[in-house]
């Protein structure tokens, strides 16, 4: 059987033109996958195909593309008759028998071009039938594709577990499984599913077994799917692979065949199979001995439900027991850093809030004391700070200000969400002086009975709420650079604002407010800063919804303005937004609080006229027009 491997990956290469069936077959399944079929030009289909069959494709064609899933794809077989062709094409599915795919496709050779039958396994809807010498070879192929399909799927389901056990051995030694104590072994796996190592993970799961264990496919399909999920990745394999989850040994113990250990675990994600609350949970990980001497990994039964079920999360006496150890077991692997001042204490915090990590803040946390009240002040902690890093709903924490009386201590801050960019969500923490210094107070919340002092503490913020509500605003974007007017000429110059707006994607796409505050100018007038934080908060949340699907595809220097333009994709919608960069007294920056757009849609047009309307009032007439001469050609390239 001849096997012809031809990978993705190509991109701006026409394969069909290439006069290579294989190579426009794989250009074409990909299309398929992006649901970017056009269905007249990159198919044989008969012109006189009816509108109610073409939808019946299109609908086919989806169903094809979510069945062809995310992996590589191969040409496996190719067979060619004169002006017809069949290619049988496959995804093996990585580890996972289940996801093994296989599909074929027949083509038309047509103005020395191949071109892809619209339906698969078939050669339908093409009219080549209409010929009836033509009708016999048809047939042939088609059952010829049907026949191999039919093979291929037998064969590469056959030949799965050992190209898995293969890969696995390329990946670890097994003498690892065989010469290593429980306690190493445990902490390698930990290790490869924090690396999110699947072969690894795999083969300490029991896939090096001669006789694997029964629940097998089970394993399989459940770390496979973790894997492949990346950052959304979910309960309870969160807690093995999350970079952000705090995991600490809070039990272990074993015989000569076997061994337990448990952890104490933090996901900021919130904890169990909904993640609606934030508490430390215990993870068990049992590891067993085969016949061989083969160390094998268990997980609990939780790890192991098919997706949608649900599994009792009570915890037994045991469980309470180990949730005690916690605070102290996560003391001696994160030592705790008093802070001599609150001044000082409050920028600790605050750049705590900012880390990649939750060992800073749970660093500056006093965890001494009642140990349950300590592991819900880590968990609240863990909470707010997920608020800051959850990369579907990132936060911006705004330090607005510190106090101290006393022993008693609270720093306030404002968190900045880009989904509610005119919301104030006032956040106080409160800390005590301890021998050693200030840290943030058991559980993270005063007691029903404060003290006077810290009664004190928490009538200062109260007082001043109100301030902060009507400025935080303008003390957001107090670092933000401003002019008025927009003087005319001395536009940047096209490098430097192509590159502007390059920083200005990445930062949103990162979520890294600071960088993107930076790199924009406001005009100094009334109501322009809560207008251009609006218009941050909805480049964010957009930045979130496109996954990085945004690049720059035009741009133009006037007199006044340079224009960047950009396609953003978001699903099956495109918009093509137009950042208006001009020149400042700290170099180039983007008036992001003008929002214009290259859409083609009545909507589009008004709010466009609504933006060149009020920069008229800050501007000179000349560059008022020279930019909605730029707008026009850049509608012009777009087709709005």
């Amino acid at each position: 059987m001849k096997i012809l491997l031809l990978m993705l990956g190509l991109s701006g290469v026409s394969f069909a033109a290439a006069g290579d069936p294989a190579a426009a077959v794989l250009e074409y399944l990909e299309k398929v996958r992006q649901r970017t079929v056009d269905l007249g030009t990159d198919t044989a289909l008969s012109p006189h195909t009816s509108t109610e069959k073409r939808e019946q494709i299109s609908r086919r064609l989806s169903r094809l593309a979510d069945d062809l899933g995310k992996g590589s794809l191969e040409a496996a077989e190719v067979k060619v008759d004169d002006n017809l062709a069949a290619v049988i094409v496959r995804n093996t599915g990585g580890f996972d028998p289940s996801k093994i795919r296989v599909v074929s496709i027949g083509l038309v050779r047509m103005k020395d071009a191949w071109l892809p039958a619209p339906v698969p396994s078939s050669f339908e809807n093409t009219g080549t039938g209409l010929v009836a010498a033509a009708r016999q070879r048809l047939g042939q192929l088609e059952t010829w594709m049907m026949r191999g399909q039919a093979e291929q799927l037998t064969a590469l389901r056959e030949q799965s577990r050992e190209r898995m056990r293969k890969d696995i051995l390329a990946s670890m030694d097994p003498e690892i499984l065989r010469d290593e104590s429980p306690e190493k072994v445990t902490n390698q796996f930990l290790a490869a599913c924090r690396k999110r190592d699947l072969p690894v993970m795999l083969g300490f799961l029991g896939g090096l077994q001669d006789t694997p264990p029964d629940d097998w496919a089970e394993r399989l399909r459940s770390a496979d799917a973790a894997v492949v999920a990346g950052r959304k990745v979910g309960w309870p394999w969160r807690l093995l692979i999350a970079p952000e989850v705090v995991r600490v040994r809070v039990e272990d113990g074993g015989e000569t065949h076997g061994s337990l250990f448990s952890f104490g675990c933090l996901d900021p994600a919130g904890s169990g199979m909904k993640q609606t609350s934030t508490r430390v949970e215990i993870l068990h990980i049992e590891l067993s001995r085969d016949e061989e001497g083969l160390w094998k990994v268990d997980l609990p039964p939780a790890f192991l439900l098919p997706p949608g079920e649900e599994l009792d999360e009570s915890e037994d006496d045991f469980v309470k027991s180990l949730l005690d150890e916690f605070p102290g077991e996560i003391r001696k692997q994160i030592s705790a850093r008093p802070q001599p001042s609150i001044a000082e204490a409050a920028a600790s915090l605050d750049d705590a809030l900012r880390k990649d990590s939750l060992d800073p803040l749970i660093s500056l946390m006093d965890l001494e004391g009642d140990p349950g009240t300590a592991s819900r002040g880590c968990a609240l902690g863990a909470r707010l700070w997920w608020l800051v890093h959850n990369p579907q709903a990132p936060r911006l924490a705004q330090l607005l200000g510190y106090h101290e009386n006393g022993r008693a201590g609270v720093v306030t801050f404002q968190f900045f969400s880009p989904r509610e960019p005119g919301t104030f969500d006032l956040r106080s923490f409160y800390l005590e002086k301890t021998a050693a210094g200030w840290l943030l107070f058991p559980g993270l919340k005063l007691t029903n009975s404060p003290s006077k002092e810290q009664s004190a503490v928490r009538d200062w913020v109260t007082d001043r709420e109100r301030a902060w509500r009507g400025g935080w605003q303008a003390k957001l974007a107090e670092g933000c650079t401003r002019i008025d007017p927009i003087a005319e000429g001395n536009a940047p110059a096209e490098d430097d604002a192509r590159k502007l707006v390059e920083e200005w994607l990445s930062a949103t796409h990162s979520a890294d407010f600071p960088a993107a505050l930076r790199s924009i100018v406001i005009v100094n007038r009334q109501g322009e800063t809560e207008r251009t934080l609006r218009n941050l908060g909805f480049e964010f949340t957009a930045a979130l919804r496109d996954e990085g699907k945004a690049s720059i595809i035009h741009s133009e220097r006037g007199s006044t303005w340079t224009v960047v333009g950009v396609k953003s994709q978001t699903g099956m919608t495109t918009t093509f937004p137009l950042y208006l960069v001009v020149t400042t007294h700290q170099g180039p920056r983007i008036l992001i609080g003008s929002d214009l757009f290259g859409d083609s849609t009545s909507g589009r047009n008004k709010l466009n006229e609504t933006v060149l309307e009020r920069i008229r009032a800050c501007t000179t007439p000349g560059s008022a027009e020279e930019l909605k001469s730029l707008l026009d050609r850049f509608r012009d390239k777009t087709g709005g």
